[in-house]
């Protein structure tokens, strides 16, 4: 019954999520739409490439500490220690804060090189140094540890959708000045706009939760960090180990993106660019779930109810696994028609990529529990690990592939990534919990 108890839960948050994210993504492909059909695949590849310098700085240097944050406060809760919540929360912030000022720095010295590795046209540099300066808009990311932990997953679904309403209707303001060409720069612009945007809404939203739960500003402001007892929970570590387990994941994110358009330009960098974001429709769909899992397995583990959180794993793995294989199958049948009349014909290639894309993603979503489960139960140096070495297989194996098939070789690369990945997790997990059991 608690096992189902927290399955329902789960279901529930990820259905408010879901909503959300449903939502947002349909606004989101139609402001990718509306952007491609005005400025071409040549343009909206310089786009892309702008936005894939950006974050591979922001993944390497932001610490994300939201993770950590609901990890650790949910162990205080259980404790009733809510003024270390607070004391945690402070922590958190100036961690984030540092770090982004770090990475916005190193942003805009290497602007230049971006703009040269990529022979992307000088007089879009100053462009390029705008967008950087978003770096700075993800400050309020430990919002998301916020909400989790409090259970306002709807906040969080509000403001993902306002969000990409926001950023449509400036887009859909843009190119709808018949008399003029739309921009690249007028795009640039509202997409700086909608960040900073977005970042303000998640610091008021983030307030008044804090308020509702009789935490108060002035109080976290106030409140002394424990630095003797942040050594003892290893909480820096912990914070580190994701930091390196996000940052190397970005290169099996981000690489695909800087090879190809190295080796084929921007147009191609464009079409498969648009090819991932299809691929990745129903990842997002499913994201909801992976969110909402993550406070669930974290409160399951320090209850020492770790049967009922691997459970509810292999539930929403069986799950979300059917969902996406059904989606597929609609995709192969309706996604040529689709793509023609969102996209354009442009990017009428992005389909046969797509094809192959989706395979990893696929594998991705039925692995969907794995990193959740790993962080609740205190493996992220075994996270990180694994993201290493599947990472080294993917550096192996991505250049010759892209140099023979272009970015259908892309894909096929990130499928071998997955498999790996996932069977690393799978044997990690089953050995700690073999481990485990044999000490209790």
């Amino acid at each position: 019954m608690k096992t189902q108890s927290s399955l329902n839960k789960v279901l529930k948050n990820a259905g408010i999520l879901l909503s959300g994210n449903m939502a947002a993504n349909i606004l989101g492909l139609l402001s990718l739409a509306i952007f491609t059909n005005s400025q071409g695949a040549v343009i909206f590849g310089y786009y892309v490439l702008f936005l894939t310098f950006i974050e591979i700085i922001d993944r390497i240097f932001n610490f994300q500490t939201w993770q950590a944050f609901i990890k650790f406060a949910t162990d205080f809760q259980v404790k009733n220690e809510e003024h270390k919540v607070m004391m945690l929360l402070k922590y958190s912030f100036l961690v984030d804060l540092i770090s982004l000022m770090v990475a916005t720095l190193v942003a805009l010295v290497l602007s230049f090189y971006a703009i040269e590795f990529f022979e992307i046209p000088q007089e879009l540099y100053h462009l390029l140094l705008l967008m950087t300066l978003t770096i700075l808009f993800r400050s309020a990311e430990i919002s998301t540890g916020v909400f989790r932990l409090f259970d306002e997953f709807k906040i969080q679904a509000k403001i993902t959708v306002y969000a990409a309403a926001f950023k449509l209707i400036l887009y859909g303001l843009i190119a709808s000045k018949v008399s003029i060409t739309p921009s690249f720069e007028a795009f640039v612009y509202a997409t700086v706009f909608s960040q900073f945007i977005t970042m303000m809404m998640k610091f008021v939203y983030a307030k008044k939760i804090l308020n509702k739960n009789e935490i108060k500003l002035i109080d976290i402001i106030k409140e002394k960090i424990n630095i003797p007892l942040m050594k003892e929970l290893k909480i820096f570590p912990f914070i580190i180990y994701k930091n390196f387990s996000v940052s190397i994941r970005s290169i099996s994110r981000q690489l695909d993106v800087v090879i190809l358009g190295k080796l084929y330009g921007a147009e191609i960098v464009g079409i498969y660019k648009i090819a991932k974001e299809v691929a990745n429709l129903i990842g997002k769909l499913t994201d909801p779930i992976y969110q909402a899992i993550y406070p669930e397995f974290a409160k399951l583990i320090a209850n020492a109810r770790k049967v009922e959180a691997y459970k509810m794993a292999i539930n929403i793995s069986i799950y979300s696994g059917l969902s996406a294989l059904v989606f597929y199958i609609l995709f192969i049948i309706f996604g040529k028609w689709g793509i023609s009349i969102a996209f354009g014909q442009d990017f009428i290639g992005v389909y046969k990529i797509t094809l192959i894309y989706y395979i990893a993603i696929l594998i991705a979503i039925l692995s969907l529990p794995l990193v959740p489960l790993m962080d609740s139960s205190g493996l992220v140096k075994y996270t990180f690990r694994n993201q290493l070495y599947a990472t080294l297989i993917y550096i192996i194996i991505i250049y010759p592939l892209i140099s023979e098939y272009g970015a259908i070789g892309a894909g096929i690369a990130y499928i071998i990534y997955y498999l790996s990945w996932s069977l690393m997790s799978i044997i990690r997990l089953h050995l700690h919990n073999k481990l485990t059991t044999k000490e209790v």
